[in-house]
């Protein structure tokens, strides 16, 4: 047997040495996530998938404030490129046909992983949201209008993209807003603002943008936007497709279903 102070000293050593691993251990895993953040800002939409792919896998790693941070810029960049993308294109391109779908598949995991820790009382975290592609029949959808007070100006501020496509989903939003927002909490002069945004999208020139507000108006739409679609339905000037469809038609089934929802 070992005399007592030797069997000491040896678990004194011991404990040292651990001490020592450990700590080398994490000194090696710093470059390596300081090397993912860097990776989250390369021009390689492939490079940036697999940086985040790696983050999100640990939910510790999720937690630190700067790789929210990271993935907070990352998603908004996300946005910023579908939309490029598509004024590039005269809206004739998207990020599915450019990038394919598994890119468009990425974005939807990073933003489900970026609401996971987002803070929905910040503005401009809710606006990144805002700009995130989505339908006003979606679950993120409803989430921007429980916060619609934070929300509405961000997707205001949306419809005067020069894309129609984003003009469109700006327009939806706000119907779905108006419609679920918490009573009394978007205030009357916003609500006013909102209501007057979404005639002008009733006559937009892109029939992307007439065609989504009439959806999300049959399907959000209240009674005082109807005297609205029927102009529509009576005098929009797209031609119907060759099989009868027309932004026309479209208008009066929205206001059939407005008129259903009300019992009328």
């Amino acid at each position: 047997m070992y005399p007592r102070q030797s069997i000491l000293r040896r678990l004194v050593l011991a404990g040292i040495l651990a001490s020592v691993i450990c700590q080398a251990q994490e000194d090696s895993a710093q470059p390596s996530l300081a090397k993912l953040l860097k990776q989250l800002r390369s021009d390689q939409w492939t490079d940036r998938a697999r940086a985040y792919e790696k983050l999100r896998s640990d939910s510790k790693i999720l937690s630190d404030l700067n790789v929210q941070e990271g993935l907070l810029d990352l998603l908004e960049r996300e946005d910023q490129l579908i939309e490029s993308t598509l004024r590039s294109s005269n809206e004739q391109v998207g990020v599915s046909d450019k990038y394919g779908e598994e890119y468009s598949e990425y974005v939807g995991n990073l933003g489900d992983a970026v609401d996971s820790f987002a803070n929905w009382n910040d503005a401009r975290q809710v606006c990144i949201f805002v700009h995130e592609p989505n339908n006003p029949e979606s679950r993120l959808a409803a989430k921007i209008a429980i916060h619609g007070k934070i929300a509405l100006p961000c997707l205001m501020q949306m419809y005067s993209s020069d894309v129609g496509l984003t003009r469109a989903e700006a327009a939806s939003l706000i119907v779905r807003t108006l419609a679920k927002a918490p009573t009394g909490s978007l205030g009357d002069k916003a609500v006013l603002a909102a209501k007057q945004l979404v005639l002008k999208a009733l006559r937009d020139s892109s029939e992307a943008v007439r065609i989504g507000t009439i959806e999300a108006l049959g399907s959000f739409g209240g009674e005082d936007m109807i005297p609205a679609l029927r102009l529509v339905a009576q005098s929009d000037p797209a031609a119907p497709a060759a099989n009868g469809d027309s932004i026309r038609k479209w208008a009066a089934e929205a206001i059939a279903a407005i008129e259903k929802r009300a019992g009328r």
